[in-house]
């Protein structure tokens, strides 16, 4: 049951591409119940049954809609415009108790709801159809300050929802408040998956109706976690479980501090597995961890260890040492203070301690985006037992291609944070950069440019639904909402799709001369 919704004063029927316009099924609170309902639009008048045909009362007009009015009786009318979506798939999300519906989740991302979910094909075929153990509130900037909310989502069984042929039970519904194209977090994550970056999550976008109402165009994705359909390193959740069977219940956390003198979180009283040295899943956050489990660095900055989500100490020792002694070769300087990447303390470069490849393509992958969290956080890195660490898998790409928290991004600049500006001035780094940029990577964003090409497509793809979609909500250009400029003024979705292709062009002409081959000594 889809119901009607009221924007500024205007009643709208959103409609999922699946649904049948020459028999829509329609239903009137009417009284009495048996006075006869007439529908007429711009093409003629027809009488409501058990279903009607609207493609015979009225056309889509100049302003995308069609517009019904419904006459019961003597002088009662509603009208009402009916939109159509794209045909991408469509959720349908219900709770179980009325009392804990989309209000009360979107009130505190503490707020965790039971429920069910129906998800159809663009056609109307059965995707997935079973009870959710989870709905909750996610995100920390769309959570905040954005009504559009994003949300994560367990299902009872795994599932296959993207057809990929991996069996995720947890996945996330992510707004995508903050970029007015709704394509930047789908263009870079199926760019690193083109790129061969592994445990890119999978994604593709959905038409979202919470408790029958429609919410917008949503990119369903998995999560960046560990698992065999994810990050598929050692579980150390799952090692730490063996050794400590009440482990995850009532767990309480406790400071320490490593041997570089850099203070962490642990989790007390747990038993350590044999093998410590992965995996793990961390992830950049600003200055100071959030999480149960985190530490800081010499540079200031923090890190959530996101899996093992309760770490004991020794394993948190383990991991916050092992990024510092990486940290150190990063920044690590000469006599000159040129940067030289080798850690003198170690004996070793940092491309002992991280792979470089993966490392190449985070760091181009931000460059090219001029994410305004790049490398400040939502940057991931994993680690597995016995091995080194890996940079990824990507995340958190809406304020990208110009969108940025205080102002827009301007296509020339330069805006390296943290590891960035540091890895950009060792020679061995900056000549594998420049070798991947020419040689892969500027191809592969090239081919998002120009009629032909993945943008173009993906306009004409989601076009319908973003009419839709922007209906509820803002066109936004900056994300603080105190800032000047956050709503995009007289924006249409043509209008900001082509001015985002223009900006990608002009930064593949900035990276070309940035990252021009050249000898390095």
């Amino acid at each position: 049951t889809i119901d009607l919704a009221e924007v500024d004063g205007a009643k709208y029927l959103f409609l999922p591409s699946s649904a049948d316009l020459t028999k829509l099924s329609l239903t009137f609170a009417t009284e009495p119940p048996s006075n006869r309902i007439s529908l007429s639009g711009n093409k003629g008048t027809v009488y409501w049954s058990s279903s009607v045909d609207l493609t015979a009362v009225a056309d889509v007009d100049a302003a995308g809609y069609r517009k019904i009015t419904a006459s019961v009786g003597t002088g009662r009318t509603i009208t009402f415009r009916v939109m159509q979506a794209s045909p991408i798939s469509t959720v349908y999300l219900t709770s179980s108790n009325s009392a804990q519906g989309r209000d009360w989740v979107d009130t505190s991302k503490k707020n965790i709801a039971t429920g069910s979910m129906s998800m159809v094909s663009a056609d109307g075929g059965s995707i997935y159809s079973g009870e959710l153990k989870q709905i909750k509130a996610r995100g920390n900037s769309t959570f905040t300050y954005a009504d559009k909310k994003s949300y994560q989502i367990k299902l009872n069984t795994a599932s296959d929802l993207l057809g990929n042929k991996e069996q995720v039970k947890t996945w996330v519904l992510l707004a995508s408040y903050f970029d007015a194209t709704q394509m930047h977090d789908k263009l870079m994550k199926d760019l690193a998956t083109k790129l061969g970056l592994a445990y890119t999550a999978s994604c593709n976008w959905v038409n979202l109706y919470y408790d029958g109402e429609y919410r917008g165009v949503y990119l369903l994705s998995e999560k960046n976690s560990v698992g065999a359909a994810s990050v598929a390193i050692t579980d150390m959740e799952e090692a730490y479980k063996a050794q400590n069977p009440s482990y995850g219940d009532n767990m309480s956390t406790d400071l320490s501090q490593n041997a570089y003198g850099q203070k962490f979180q642990y989790t007390k009283g747990l038993q350590e597995p044999a093998n410590i040295t992965g995996g793990y899943l961390i992830e950049l956050n600003h200055n100071m961890w959030d999480e149960a489990s985190g530490f800081k660095t010499r540079q200031g900055v923090a890190f959530n260890v996101k899996s093992p989500e309760w770490c004991g100490e020794a394993a948190m020792k383990y991991i916050s040492e092992y990024y510092q002694a990486f940290e150190d070769a990063v920044y690590a300087t000469d006599e000159t203070g040129a940067y030289t990447g080798y850690n003198a303390s170690t004996g070793k470069y940092f491309y002992d301690y991280v792979d470089m490849d993966s490392l190449v393509k985070v760091f181009l992958l931000q460059e090219l985006s001029l994410n305004c969290d790049g490398f400040i956080s939502s940057v991931y890195f994993y680690k597995d037992a016995d091995g080194k660490m890996f940079a990824g898998p990507i995340w958190d790409q809406d304020m990208t291609f110009g969108t940025g928290w205080t102002k827009t991004n301007a296509a020339d600049i330069e805006d390296y944070h943290y590891l960035a500006k540091a890895l950009i001035q060792i020679p061995a780094f900056k000549t594998a950069v420049a070798e991947y940029y020419s040689s892969t990577f500027a191809p592969a964003v090239r081919e998002w440019l120009g009629n032909n090409g993945t943008i173009a497509h993906q306009y004409s793809l989601l076009k319908d639904s973003a009419a839709m979609n922007y209906k509820l909500w803002d066109f936004i250009r900056i994300g603080d909402p105190k800032a000047d400029g956050h709503i995009w003024q007289g924006a249409s979705y043509e209008s900001v799709v082509a001015d985002m292709t223009s900006w990608i062009d002009a930064r593949l002409s900035v990276m070309d001369k940035r990252f021009a081959q050249q000898t390095t000594l």
